[in-house]
């Protein structure tokens, strides 16, 4: 968890998140290339114990994006379709889910493929970039989640003004964060896709949550 929104934008995207590294005074954590970290006893460290459940620079990272966002926690994954995966099985089965029609192709297989398939959601694909109405009529009891991105993926179509009164929560990829801010919604996930991350490990999705 990170203080919100106390210094500006661009020192937000630099320093959010870290700390002057204890040993050199580094202003800019390191990339930490460890696997494993020392332990006084089994179970006690100084709060990283191997690379794979925990990573100074991913945690840098990941505190940076959640400020960015306006989160309260990010969590970085090997890739943005990791990240999606993980924000769609927080559904309950038989859940349904109004997308935008033009979304990453990798999701719309996801959805299609393997939530389909297996009942764990019913998607509904719908042109989110007009009236609201658009969206609204879509919705049912049933439904837990709008999927969008902003701007949508391949081609670029803007998005609707989805007015903050949402009953349901929002997913939003690739969400600008100068300008868009999908996770100052109450229960709102945020998912990021990057090519690169300052880490040791090859993070390329990271949600975040409000």
């Amino acid at each position: 968890m990170t203080s919100r929104n106390v210094l500006g934008f661009a020192t937000r995207c630099v320093h959010a998140g870290q700390n002057n590294d204890p040993t050199t005074g580094a202003v800019m954590t390191p990339i930490y290339a460890t696997s494993t970290y020392a332990q006084s006893s089994p179970g006690v460290h100084k709060g990283f114990e191997y690379a794979r459940t925990q990573n100074p620079t991913r945690m840098a990272f990941e505190r940076c994006i959640a400020d960015l966002e306006g989160g309260t926690a990010g969590f970085a994954f090997a890739s943005g379709l990791a990240a999606t995966a993980t924000v769609l099985d927080c559904l309950d089965k038989g859940s349904h889910i109004v997308v935008g029609d033009d979304v990453y192709g990798g999701t719309y297989r996801y959805l299609e493929k393997v939530h389909r398939p297996s009942g764990a959601a019913d998607a509904r694909f719908v042109d989110l970039s007009g009236h609201p109405d658009q969206l609204w009529e879509q919705l049912t009891d049933r439904t837990r989640l709008v999927w969008f991105e902003s701007p949508s993926n391949p081609n670029l179509k803007p998005l609707c003004s989805v007015p903050s009164a949402t009953p349901t929560a929002p997913a939003a990829p690739n969400a600008t964060t100068t300008s868009a801010a999908p996770t100052t919604l109450a229960g709102t996930p945020s998912v990021q896709a990057s090519e690169s991350a300052p880490s040791a490990d090859d993070a390329d999705g990271c949600r975040t949550v409000n």
